[in-house]
């Protein structure tokens, strides 16, 4: 009896030991409907499996260290996939995008025509890209010399990278002196008198009216004459004459002509009014008599004295060779 109690002893524990693995591991095979509800330790097995219950009454529970294979198709509806498990740990796309460190205007910049008309372009040398219309853009070429100017901090070293100096801000009231100039092909000048020094050999005046030109030494030619060097002209009033004997030759009266020189050319007119020598049988003619002096002299042809006028301007004009 003791010995058949200890064989059922063993068929017992032996019984329970296939029951335990029975639950433990489980083979699901082919279009098989498990239970709604498995809980287990294990290892479970399904394969072949067309439906794994219904996601919104059915639960599957998988613990341990156990793993789910690939699902085919169906729609997730449980929790968010975390990014360690391939997911975005997110339920929107915002949010998906945050968790994934692509957050617009944050990490990514949103999509912008310009830009997009930006990448459009080239990147080839000494280009600059301008706006030809809203967000649209095109390249034009930028050379060296052009950099050159865009790099200079204000408008006076734009001048001085352009070669230009200060004349180039100068008014047109000729403020400032010129150190030089080039030809100048027409025009009008309005300045004052320029210097012999910078006057050519060969001028050509064609305005009227009053002109003063400076020579030098050299003199002034005109039409190819002789050259001149100075023109002296003054006019003096009531020059006192002396009364011409008959049929003899003297002086008349003298002029002042300050810078006048012995051998100089004269000329001496008189003003004609009423009762002047130019009226009376006489002839005159001039000469520098000495330094800064011009005698009128006047010759009677006549058979009594004349005694001009001591009241008539004469201008005595005087050139310089």
């Amino acid at each position: 009896m003791e010995k058949i109690y200890k064989n059922r002893s063993i068929i017992s524990i032996t019984f329970s030991v296939f029951l335990s693995v029975l639950f433990v591991t489980i083979a699901v095979n082919a279009a098989t409907t498990i239970g709604t509800n498995i809980n287990t330790d294990g290892a479970l097995s399904v394969t072949n499996l067309t439906t794994l219950g219904n996601a919104s009454t059915s639960v599957l529970t998988v613990s341990g260290n156990s793993y789910l294979g690939t699902v085919s198709s169906g729609v997730w509806n449980g929790t968010a996939v975390a990014l360690g498990y391939g997911g975005t740990g997110a339920a929107t796309a915002a949010d998906a995008r945050t968790n994934l460190g692509l957050a617009i205007g944050t990490n990514v910049q949103a999509y912008d025509a310009a830009l997009l008309s930006i990448a459009t372009l080239g990147t080839a040398a000494d280009k600059l890209i301008y706006t030809t219309g809203v967000d649209t853009f095109a390249e034009s070429a930028l050379t060296a010399a052009g950099r050159a100017i865009l790099d200079d901090a204000d408008a006076a070293t734009q001048r001085t990278t352009l070669g230009l100096g200060t004349m180039a801000v100068e008014a047109n009231t000729g403020a400032t002196s010129i150190t030089t100039l080039g030809t100048i092909g027409t025009g009008v000048w309005n300045g004052t008198a320029v210097l012999d020094a910078y006057v050519d050999n060969d001028i050509s005046i064609a305005q009227t009216g009053a002109k003063s030109v400076s020579t030098g030494s050299g003199g002034l030619t005109v039409n190819g004459g002789t050259a001149i060097t100075k023109h002296l002209s003054v006019a003096q009033a009531n020059i006192v004459s002396a009364s011409i004997a008959s049929v003899t030759c003297g002086n008349y009266g003298t002029i002042t002509v300050t810078g006048a020189a012995v051998g100089d050319t004269v000329i001496a007119s008189p003003t004609a009014v009423a009762s002047g020598i130019e009226t009376l049988n006489l002839s005159w003619s001039a000469a520098v008599s000495a330094a800064d002096t011009v005698t009128i002299r006047a010759c009677n042809p006549t058979a009594g004295a004349i005694d001009a006028l001591d009241t008539q301007t004469w201008r005595a004009d005087v050139w310089q060779h």
